[in-house]
């Protein structure tokens, strides 16, 4: 298995962190270090996330970190933070832990240069609906802008199976709220995208809580400039025991 990051890189879990910019390692709440540190063991999560998404141990060629798919007339692109592939089977991993969820197509048009933003959101409905054939215009509005766009970067792979996978990793405080809000708001994801057997959208819901080291690096990072900060954290996730995950579940959110 190769791991990528934009372009094709066989350097290893550790090269892979280093790719990634110092900003995303200044604190321990962003949703990049548990679902860093969930990924460590790379291979063996690969065949339980794709398990749990379709039900069998499908081969994974490439695990591809921060993909890319590119937007309508040069607009940005959809950064998926995982797009898990092989020749059948195409999983957009996106994860989630205290983001507050992001605005509604319907909001989002309306900003900018309309025309451009229709645009955009034709592009990105046209993807799914050639997968789905199902896409029913007028509920789009009420769909999560960023959801939209990461079931499409999934449907754009041209794989046979295809997928969006929301992983989140809830803080204990308001678990059940932040599972319930994205489970609404996937639903409505579903039943506007036509989302079935073959185009499916999955809640992973894996809880944590702060690990034997978790603590003790929080108070190390602390005084540390962004570089050193950065490298201290690169190094807890694959060194230390940053949190600790309970039963994981897998739900399939419905569509037609």
């Amino acid at each position: 298995m190769r791991l990528m990051y934009k372009e094709i890189i066989a350097g290893g879990f550790q090269q892979l962190l280093e790719l990634f910019p110092d900003d995303e390692f200044q604190n321990l709440t962003r949703s990049t270090i548990p679902l860093l540190h969930y990924w460590r063991q790379h291979e063996q999560t690969a065949h339980r996330v794709i398990t749990g998404v379709f039900g069998a141990d499908l081969p994974i060629a490439d695990l591809r970190f921060e993909y890319e798919v590119p937007a309508f007339g040069g607009n940005p692109p959809s950064c998926t933070d995982i797009m898990c592939l092989s020749n059948d089977v195409a999983v957009a991993v996106e994860a989630k832990s205290t983001e507050p969820m992001y605005e509604l197509v319907g909001g989002w048009r309306q900003d900018g240069n309309q025309q451009n933003r229709l645009n955009v959101l034709n592009h990105w409905i046209d993807l799914i609906d050639a997968r789905t054939h199902g896409v029913n215009v007028r509920n789009v509005d009420g769909v999560v802008y960023q959801m939209l766009h990461r079931l499409a970067s999934a449907c754009s792979m041209g794989r046979n199976h295809c997928a969006v996978l929301y992983q989140l990793f809830p803080l204990a405080s308001n678990a059940a709220e932040y599972i319930a809000e994205y489970v609404a708001n996937l639903g409505l994801l579903a039943e506007a995208t036509g989302a079935g057997d073959d185009v499916r959208i999955i809640l992973h819901n894996i809880p944590i809580t702060p690990g034997a080291a978790h603590a003790a690096v929080a108070a190390a990072i602390g005084p540390l400039d962004r570089i050193n900060r950065a490298h201290a954290v690169r190094e807890a996730i694959i060194a230390d025991d940053l949190f600790e995950f309970g039963h994981e579940d897998f739900v399939e959110i419905p569509g037609h």
